[in-house]
This record gives C-alpha cells, sequence and structure tokens, in this order.
C-alpha cells in the first residue's frame, strides 16, 4: 500500500508540473495577435474559402464565351417494318437490317445574345469583388474583437498590480499598526479598520482575477489556440505613437478605405448588371453552327437501304423568346427597383 501510495503522489506531481509548465505565460503583440488570427481563425478563413468559389464562379462566367460542343454515339436494334394499305388491309413485311448506328458532332459558337454573356461576367466579377470586400470586412470585426480583448487584458492587469501593491500596503500599516498597538498609541478598532479594508482588497482581487480569467479564455478562443495559454500583453504597445489627422484626413480615409461605402457602391453594380441581364432576355441570340451526321441504315427507302448515309452543315441559328415580351416586364421592373433601392441605400 505504501508503495501505491507513493507512486500516486509522485503521478499527481508530475500532473502539477505538467500543468504549471503548460501554464506558462506568453507574451504577445498586437501583429502577432493578427498574424494568429488570419491564420487560424474559422470565421475567416470561411470567407477565404467563400472568395476562392467566387473566383472560380468567374472562371465559369469567362467559359460561357467558349464554343459548345456536343458528341452523340448510339446503336440500336432495328426490327422488321410493316406495310399496310390506307384502310390497314394488305399487310406486307418489311426485312430491314437489324443494326442501327448514329454518330452525330454539332458545334455552335453564340456570337450574339443580347448583352447575357458580358453581363453574366460582369456581375461573376463583382461577386468576386463583394466576397474580398466581405472577407476583409470580416477580417476587421475579428481584429477589433482581438484588440478589445487585448486592451482589456492590460487594463486588467493594471488593476491587478494596483490592487495587489495596495494590498501590501494595507498589510504593512497593519502590522505596524499592531506594533504601536503594544504600546499603547493604537486602539484595536483602527486596526480592524484597515482589517476590513485588506479583506474588501482581497476580493476585488479575486473579482479582477476571474475577469482576467474571462479574458483570456475569450482571446485564445478566438485564436483558436490551447486553454491553458495565459497570454501577456504586450507593455511596449503604450511607446507607439499614434499621428494626429484632421477632419478632412479623416474623411478622405473614409471615402477611399471604407468597406461598408464599397460594398454599398458594389451592391449598386451588381444590381445594374441583373437589370441588363433582364433586358437582355427580350433580346434575340444568334449563334455559328455546324454539324455532322452519320447515320445507318436509310429507312426512309423502301425497301430500306443497309448503308450509312453522311450529311453536315454549316449555318446561322437565330433563337428569339417572344414570351419575353411579356414574361420578362416584371422582372425588368423588380431588377430596376432593386438598382433604386441600393442607391438610396448607398
Amino acid at each position: 500500500m505504501s508503495k501505491k501510495n507513493r507512486l500516486i503522489g509522485l503521478l499527481c506531481i508530475a500532473v502539477l508540473c505538467s500543468r504549471s509548465l503548460c501554464a506558462q505565460p506568453r507574451q504577445m503583440g498586437i501583429e502577432e495577435l493578427f498574424r494568429l488570427a488570419d491564420e487560424q481563425s474559422k470565421s475567416i478563413q470561411t470567407y477565404r474559402t467563400a472568395t476562392e468559389a467566387a473566383g472560380e464562379a468567374l472562371k465559369a462566367a469567362k467559359a460561357q464565351r467558349l464554343p459548345d460542343v456536343n458528341v452523340s454515339l448510339s446503336a440500336s436494334y432495328l426490327g422488321n417494318g410493316k406495310l399496310w394499305d390506307r384502310d390497314f388491309g394488305n399487310t406486307t413485311t418489311v426485312e430491314m437490317p437489324h443494326f442501327g448506328n448514329n454518330f452525330a458532332l454539332e458545334a455552335q459558337q453564340v456570337i450574339y445574345a443580347g448583352g447575357a454573356i458580358s453581363s453574366g461576367i460582369r456581375q461573376a466579377e463583382l461577386g468576386k469583388l463583394m466576397a474580398q470586400l466581405n472577407l476583409q470586412k470580416n477580417v476587421q470585426e475579428i481584429r477589433f474583437l482581438l484588440v478589445g480583448h487585448y486592451l482589456n487584458l492590460y487594463k486588467l492587469d493594471n488593476q491587478i498590480k494596483v490592487l495587489q501593491r495596495n494590498l501590501q500596503l494595507t498589510r504593512e500599516v497593519i502590522a505596524n499598526m499592531k506594533a504601536r498597538r503594544g504600546q499603547g498609541t493604537v486602539l484595536k478598532n483602527d486596526i480592524t479598520r484597515y482589517e476590513l479594508q485588506r479583506e474588501q482588497l482581497n476580493l476585488q482581487l479575486s473579482r479582477v482575477k476571474d475577469a482576467r480569467s474571462i479574458a483570456n479564455h475569450r482571446l485564445t478562443t478566438t485564436l483558436h489556440l490551447p486553454e491553458s495559454t495565459e497570454i501577456t500583453p504586450d507593455a511596449s504597445l503604450l511607446e507607439q505613437k499614434v499621428a494626429a489627422l484632421t477632419e478632412d484626413e479623416w474623411q478622405n480615409l473614409a471615402e477611399h478605405h471604407n468597406i461598408s461605402l464599397k460594398q454599398a457602391e458594389t451592391t449598386v453594380r451588381l444590381n445594374e448588371q441583373k437589370v441588363r441581364l433582364e433586358r437582355s432576355e427580350r433580346l434575340p441570340h444568334i449563334a455559328l453552327v455546324a454539324a455532322d451526321h452519320l447515320d445507318g441504315p436509310i429507312t426512309i427507302e423502301v425497301p430500306v437501304l443497309d448503308n450509312n448515309f453522311n450529311y453536315w452543315y454549316v449555318g446561322i441559328g437565330v433563337r428569339y423568346n417572344l414570351s419575353s415580351l411579356f414574361k420578362n416586364n416584371k422582372k425588368l421592373k423588380q431588377a430596376r427597383l432593386n438598382v433604386r433601392q441600393a442607391q438610396e441605400h448607398h
């Protein structure tokens, strides 16, 4: 039993030592804080993935300029045919080759689509820009959050130092008063009053330390660091000077760097492209077409010809959706109203 108790004691000591080593403070500056957030924040990673997806959407939109090429190949079994008079009398069986084949190669290049392809590409470009702006805004929000927790840690650390210093001074005063009480120059009530002040300082210190632990936990959670990490702010932050700017300079910075303004402007442009896209549905679509077909047997002849028949053609195809004249009016009006709403937001 003694050996077991000794072993358990050694294990407990090892665990406590390992915890104390893991809980060593880690001094961290603002730049390192931002770097860790960019690398490890899941929120930022989500918006970064959305930006990559928007880039692929732009590539897909540009691919619409490429020609459409279709290839089809089929083999079939043909049964014998039947011939009847017009009154379905005098049935005659027509022998047919039983193997049928079909090969088709068709290509089409759109040369005019009413601006639909260009509008689609422009929309994809603006969509990518919006995804980049959303990423930048999310990075800013994460950084503001981190800086808030970081400065709160700095404030709480200073409060802890002040309380510890006041607590030390109070203890010294109590010790001096107890020594003087033996000489009869201090009353017990005076000592009791300072002892009460000492306990109040202890209570305040405990509360501030708890608040510090909560702030540290929030910071490590945002950065996805181990829970045992204790972040210590870099005191050299206070030595950095902040440049004073005039009101015009602040206005100029807001105009050129405010992400919300850029997002509003991009939303207006996106809705304008949607108007152009809806308008393009009311215009004809023109394309160059080319095809080559190889079919067999030739079943339009009687008796059937057991031959392969090849033909090809090139030309211009025009498609016009007449129903868009009365179906797209509402969508076009809605798109224009969305543009006006975005402009009013801006």
